[in-house]
């Protein structure tokens, strides 16, 4: 009797849906729904192969694929509404077959049949399968029967997560069963292999789906026994292939039963390949590893795998190889390899020099406390419990109310509150045991999860557990509240994932509110020991790659954490690809620039990491070189080792080498790099060698002259034009002089250009300043605007208006009905849009798209650094005004800027990096800042007091500008705007024009000096009014000696200064002041005071003044009619200043529209915060970075592109930069009183613009 004949005799006696035939018939049901009989006949052939026409029935419905739940597929694809419910049915019904089909043995020819028919629906459209000759039922099968089920969202789509442990429910996956499966279409080893490894065509995302091939428990007994095959196995796969057989050789017993295979590997040409196996040698005991790669070295017939297995010697043998290596390069004629030789002998030899290097006794660490908590705490949990009932029924009644109005109500009110209400006084005592561990979490059965876990273990109100403790932060702040406590809360609130737990906002908020000296990582390893959580860890928080920014090598002194590291160099020796991860997933796996954060907090690197920082400081890996650089700087003997890399065979090495030592100062390596000078070939490298001996005080003059120069452009520009720069309209060039008035030869400044394009360094090259000082100053301006010019003009190219406007023609009437459909389903969110919107968005999207970028390009930049500072700042401000979303190219324009000395370039950078709307920006200023600031060995804030721009000013306030036979003056007038006199004194309107006994030239210079100083004179202004406001709010001191030199004494500043009222604090006394027009200073009785010179300056305030005083200087101002720069005396401090609330939310519900806010808040120099998942974003924010604060004003928040909707404030709070956006608010008492009445002032301002909504919480669209 048949399958078919057993299975139909079988349905007459059995129940519909039982035995695995019947699930199998199931599955097929839905085929009936596309043809009548099509489920009979696919049942037919699957279960005894009659009716085979019916495959090429099935691959002839085009919805086949959908009905039987989308085979082939990494996860369940929802078909259409009339197909979702069979196609669920369908797939859902084949897994019950997979699952019973265990029970007997598997018929293998139906799973292959099977198989032919998935994928005849699919007709190879969608199956996910790699790249081989192998046939797709095989692939279709695999997915159906066994892959796809490690989707768990999958299976909740399907109804079939009858528990957690779901590997009852997949084919018995085994090499055997792959290998029968593939003998019924006569295929052999090399398919087999194929199937398993192969993963060409798939993005990385896609070849994780074949992971449990990897992973089948007989897959070493296969390799095992194939160890002939195996010689030949890398050479049939793909490079991705090889990465995959890598990862199951890089096994300690699997790579000690194939160390050949596995260092053959580690040479692999893919480098993602020998990375991974080079992480595998580590199992190998170092003489067999040695012997393999020796081997390897012997046998192998490429250079390149050669130089390979030399430097893997020299990394896993360390000074033992030098003997062999030495050897070994007394016969080799191969440049790659002996550069590779010489390579691995230097490492060798800094490893063994090193030898007697060690590191400093570390101080012991804090000792771990353990206060209990006691009744006070308890009480303190109680008055959160009743203030946050008190809220929740508030917001309930409010919920009711608008739903009594027919406002439409979501009910999260309701639910908040009645969840809250469950909580018991028996909760707070529990909460209080497990803070002081005196109730820890029960032990539950492996795989249980959801609210069945948090049933078990006690914790199903852990969420409105954790927001009790969280509330108002009041248990952080207490004394008793120490390292075990927060993690135990942690643990409350996040026992399923603790591998962040540093990031967590709870952790983050209590860290804020610790002195960080009594905090150690191995006191918090020690913490993590009582709770029995795993060292690894906190090893993690440090290495692994995290979505936010707090690590602790960022909010720790680096001595406490390298001690910890020290104690346990397995996490650095795998966080540098030194051993295999111990990570059960790749995304937990440690970063290698992480690793070397920590590194950079050692005092010296171990001896066994040294090999591998100079592979990484020398190699072609950019990433990570400056770094190893760093790590490395301090080692002896090293400026040879550097050297040698001068010598390289690759010009990219080369250029690291020589930069690397002129950092180094190893001005010994002088001779020898001249002598390289003469033999290289290549323009750039001889740039930056004749750079480098400069550098080190060596004449290169002859090598400046106007021939020399000449004859080395002329070469430069024979090869090839790179092509970043094919844009690049060199005609356009402007004619240049030398200082000494002769014409620059045309050839110059074009191999300047192309030069810098190849250097690729926007913040310049020492040689690259040397030529643009040889030119005449006007010259040097005029070169590096235009290039400067065509730079922007290439990068900011879109399309025209009228290009805009005939797109939207074109497609307005296909958007127009589109979004009548929208808002017919959605008429809240498309009700208001018109046809005329619609044609606008379309316009504005084709006029906002860029057609060219110059980012390739952008070592042109290091030309720009002669424009003047007022025309540069201002050029570049506006793009960065302009095009905000072009974030890579506002970078290089602002390190090009940072090649100026320019004051007014300087300020701009100053500005930038105390606030922009973009936080990597931001950084990259602060950096370019703490840069020019240590090299003039001054602070940021010293830098920016001392570069202001004078606008052409002396200190008198007047400046000269010279006709030759007469002179004019320009001063500062009481409107703010410079004033012009001539020789009589008398006041003019504009400059006139030459006479003709004048100098035409000198005239002309004297205009463009008044219309530059015009403009700077404004850029002061305005930037620094923003200073002394900034300075203000975070209560900057100056010394007295500073104050006067630097900002009184300014010709611009100092008139600032006269409009603000200033305090003078000398030990315990503080006297005000405001400076006047003739010098003197006047308190608030208009008698004249000195200054004490051991005092400091700050701004006043009316936060930090009594009543009396803030009456009598205002009336001081109105008497002498001074119009303030900024109001000091109207913002005075809030109830709540002083106290542990975490927010002020006096003004929450006042309501206006998005648009309005948006003006509002831009008014007062607040940005938007980054969006969120979604493009949502939900508050604005004021960074003060000298206070390390950022003002933070949340709303309900808009979406990107904005749209004009209803919105409401919510509240006001302060963060820690340091902490990021994890940490909650800082409690109010530890904000700068001055800071936190302004904000508050803000917040209010911001209000103003609305009025208070009582509904506001319904009518907000978000």
């Amino acid at each position: 009797m048949s399958l078919w004949s057993r299975f139909t005799e079988m349905l007459k006696n059995a129940v519909p849906g039982t035995g695995p035939l019947a699930a199998l018939s199931d599955s097929l049901a839905p085929l009936d729904l596309l043809q009548s009989g099509l489920a009979d006949q696919a049942r037919r052939y699957v279960l005894d192969g009659d009716q085979p026409q019916c495959l090429q029935a099935v691959g002839a419905q085009p919805q086949a694929f959908e009905a039987l739940g989308s085979p082939g597929m990494a996860y369940f694809v929802q078909a259409n509404r009339q197909l979702s419910k069979a196609a669920a049915r369908s797939a859902a019904s084949r897994r019950r077959y997979y699952a019973r089909a265990q029970d007997t043995e598997l018929p293998l020819e139906l799973l292959r049949r099977l198989g032919l028919l998935l994928a005849a629906s699919d007709r190879g459209k969608q199956v996910l399968r790699p790249e081989t000759p192998l046939p797709d039922w095989i692939h279709v099968l695999l997915m159906d029967g066994a892959l796809r089920e490690n989707d768990r969202w999958s299976l909740s789509l399907l109804g079939t997560v009858e528990s957690p442990d779901q590997k009852g429910l997949a084919l018995p996956l085994s090499v055997d069963l792959l290998q029968r499966l593939l003998a019924l279409d006569e295929l052999g080893q090399a398919a087999l292999s194929l199937l398993l490894f192969e993963r060409k065509g798939l993005s990385e995302w896609e070849a994780k789906t074949y992971d449990p091939l990897l992973h089948l428990a007989d897959l070493p007994g296969w390799l095992d026994a194939n160890q002939a095959g195996l010689d030949t196995l890398p050479a049939q796969l793909s490079a991705v292939g090889r990465l995959q057989l890598a990862r199951v050789l890089v096994r300690p017993e699997v790579a000690r039963a194939h160390a050949g295979l596995l260092v053959r590997l580690a040479v692999d040409s893919s480098k993602s390949t020998r990375e991974m196996a080079a992480t595998g040698l580590h199992h190998l005991s170092i003489d067999v590893c040695a012997s393999e790669l020796q081997a390897q070295f012997q046998r192998s017939s490429q250079a390149t795998e050669r130089a390979l297995a030399a430097e893997l010697l020299a990394r896993a043998q360390g000074e033992a190889a030098l003997p062999w290596l030495t050897q070994m390069r007394l016969n080799e004629t191969s440049k790659v390899v002996l550069e590779a030789l010489d390579r691995a002998l230097s490492r060798g030899e800094a490893a063994q020099d090193s030898q007697a290097l060690s590191l400093p006794e570390a101080a012991p660490p804090p000792v771990l406390e353990d206060q209990p908590l006691g009744e006070e705490v308890r009480q303190i949990l109680l008055q959160n419990l009743n203030e946050m009932l008190a809220n929740a029924n508030a917001a309930a009644e409010r919920e009711t109310a608008d739903k009594a109005a027919g406002k439409q109500v979501w009910g999260h009110a309701a639910r908040q509150l009645k969840e809250l209400q469950k909580l018991k006084p028996g909760h707070l005592d529990d909460a209080l045991r497990r803070l002081n561990g005196e109730l820890e979490p029960r032990e539950v059965p492996k795989g249980v999860t959801g609210a069945v876990l948090d049933q078990l273990r006690g914790q199903e109100l852990r969420h409105e557990v954790s927001q009790l403790l969280m509330h108002k932060q009041r248990i952080f702040s207490r004394p008793e509240f120490g390292l075990l406590h927060i993690l135990r809360a942690v643990r409350l609130g996040h026992w399923r994932s603790l591998n962040r737990f540093w990031q967590d906002w709870h952790f983050q908020t209590w860290l804020q509110r610790r002195d960080r000296a009594t905090l150690d990582l191995r006191t918090i390893a020690a913490a993590l020991d009582r709770l029995n959580w795993p060292r690894r860890l906190l090893a993690g928080t440090c290495l692994i790659d995290s979505y936010a920014s707090q690590y602790p090598m960022d909010q720790l002194p680096t001595a406490a954490i390298w001690p910890f590291f020290a104690e346990h160099p397995e996490f650095i020796d795998e966080g540098l690809g030194l051993r295999p991860s111990a990570a059960k997933e790749r995304y937990e796996g440690f970063d290698l620039g992480l690793t070397l954060r920590v590194l950079a907090c050692f005092p010296q690197p171990l001896p066994a990491w040294i090999p591998r920082l100079l592979e990484l400081a020398l190699g072609e890996n950019k990433t990570h070189r400056h770094a190893a650089q760093q790590i490395l700087s301090g080692l002896p003997d090293l400026g040879p080792r550097v050297l040698q890399a001068c010598s390289s065979g690759k010009q990219e090495l080369r250029l690291v080498a020589v930069r690397w030592l002129v950092q180094l100062d190893y001005r010994e390596a002088a001779g020898a790099l001249r002598n390289l000078l003469a033999k290289e070939s290549k323009e750039v490298v001889r740039a930056e060698l004749l750079a480098a001996l400069e550098a080190f005080g060596e004449d290169i003059s002859q090598a400046l002259s106007p021939a020399s120069l000449l004859a080395e452009a002329r070469k430069g520009l024979k090869s090839k034009l790179p092509k970043d720069i094919e844009w690049f309209a060199f005609d356009a060039l402007p004619a240049l002089q030398w200082r000494d008035g002769s014409a620059v030869a045309a050839e110059l400044p074009r191999w300047w250009v192309v030069l810098a394009t190849k250097l690729k360094n926007p913040g310049g090259n020492p040689l690259l300043n040397r030529y643009l000082s040889l030119l005449a100053e006007d010259s040097a301006a005029a070169f590096g605007r235009s290039v400067l010019a065509q730079f922007i003009s290439q990068d900011s190219r879109q399309p025209t208006l009228a290009e805009g406007e005939a797109y939207a023609a074109e497609h307005v009437d296909a958007r127009w009905t589109q979004i009548e459909q929208w808002a017919r389903r959605h008429p809240e969110y498309y009700g208001g849009y018109t046809r005329e919107r619609v044609y606008n968005e379309l316009r504005n999207e084709k006029t906002g798209v860029y057609l060219g970028s110059a980012i390739g390009a952008k070592g042109l930049l290091a030309l720009i650094g002669r424009v003047p500072g007022h025309e540069l700042s201002s050029t570049i401000a506006q793009f960065m005004r302009d095009h905000y979303t072009r974030r890579a190219q506002i970078e290089a324009l602002l390190e090009g800027m940072a090649n100026s000395d320019d004051p007014a370039a300087i300020q701009l950078l100053l500005a930038v990096s105390r606030r922009h709307r973009t936080a990597s920006v931001q950084t990259r200023a602060r950096t370019l800042v703490d840069q020019i600031a240590e090299r003039l060995g001054w602070s940021a804030e010293e830098l920016a007091d001392r570069t202001i721009p004078s606008a052409g000013l002396e200190e008198s306030g007047i400046g000269t500008l010279d006709y030759g036979s007469r002179q004019f003056t320009m001063r500062l007038g009481a409107d703010g705007k410079l004033e012009l006199r001539n020789a009589e004194d008398k006041l003019i309107k504009a400059l006139p024009d030459a006479r003709k006994d004048e100098d035409a030239a000198l005239v002309k210079t004297a205009k463009s000096q008044f219309s530059s100083a015009r403009k700077e004179l404004k850029q002061v202004l305005d930037l620094q009014t923003a200073r002394l406001y900034e300075a203000m709010c975070v209560q900057r001191r100056w010394p007295v000696a500073d104050w006067r030199q630097y900002l009184q004494r300014h010709p611009i500043v100092g008139r600032l200064l006269q409009r603000l009222i200033w305090c003078e604090h000398a030990a315990a006394d503080v006297r005000l002041f405001r400076p006047t027009e003739d010098g003197s200073l006047l308190d608030a009785d208009d008698e004249e005071i000195a200054l004490r010179e051991d005092a400091v300056i700050g701004l006043a305030h009316a936060a930090l003044m009594s009543t009396a005083d803030e009456a009598i200087w205002q009336r001081h101002l109105r008497d002498y009619k001074i119009k303030p720069l900024f109001p000091q005396l109207a913002r005075p401090l809030p109830p709540d200043a002083g106290s542990d609330a975490v927010a002020i939310n006096d003004r929450e519900g006042w309501s206006a529209d998005t648009f309005g806010f948006r003006g509002a808040f831009t008014k007062l120099g607040y940005q938007r915060a980054q969006a969120e998942d979604g493009g949502f974003f939900y508050e604005y924010g004021k960074s003060f970075v000298s206070a390390g604060i950022r003002v933070v004003i949340e709303f309900t928040g808009n979406t990107l592109p904005e749209e004009n909707v209803a919105a409401s404030l919510k509240q006001l709070c302060f963060r820690a930069l340091a902490a990021g956006e994890l940490s909650d608010g800082m409690p109010l008492g530890e904000v700068p009183p001055v800071l936190l009445a302004e904000a508050w002032a803000d917040y209010h301002k911001v209000a103003a613009c609305g009025a208070f909504d009582p509904h506001w919480e319904s009518n907000s669209p978000w």
